[in-house]
């Protein structure tokens, strides 16, 4: 069995609350904590991409796909690669207005 530290366990535990947060429909109240994540750690693109799908969630679609920007540029800054498929797909998804990122209940999807 895997040792993890405090750090680790943290990052899961929120992890989990932010999923949790995404399938029950709280996505107005993810976003300032999202925005504090985002900045505070602009590698961790999962964050990035809960904080695209909160957005969009809220009828934010212009500011979902700028804050997909705003990831790609700070990927392209730290590391020089693109975003990751997950990433770019859910972009597209975003774009596309594709139904499927509505919430719909407790069975929703979360990114």
């Amino acid at each position: 069995m895997g040792y993890m530290d405090g750090h680790e366990r943290r990052a899961t535990a929120e992890v989990d609350e932010v999923e949790r947060k995404l399938r029950l429909g709280q996505h107005m109240e993810l976003i300032p904590d999202l925005l504090q994540s985002v900045e505070a750690e602009p590698l961790r693109v999962r964050r990035w991409r809960e904080l695209m799908l909160a957005l969009y969630r809220c009828g934010r679609q212009i500011d979902a796909l700028r804050t997909f920007q705003r990831c790609r540029l700070a990927i392209l800054d730290e590391s020089g690669l693109e975003p990751s498929v997950e990433t770019l797909e859910l972009e597209r998804a975003i774009l596309l207005d594709r139904v499927e990122l509505n919430w719909t209940g407790p069975d929703s999807i979360a990114y």
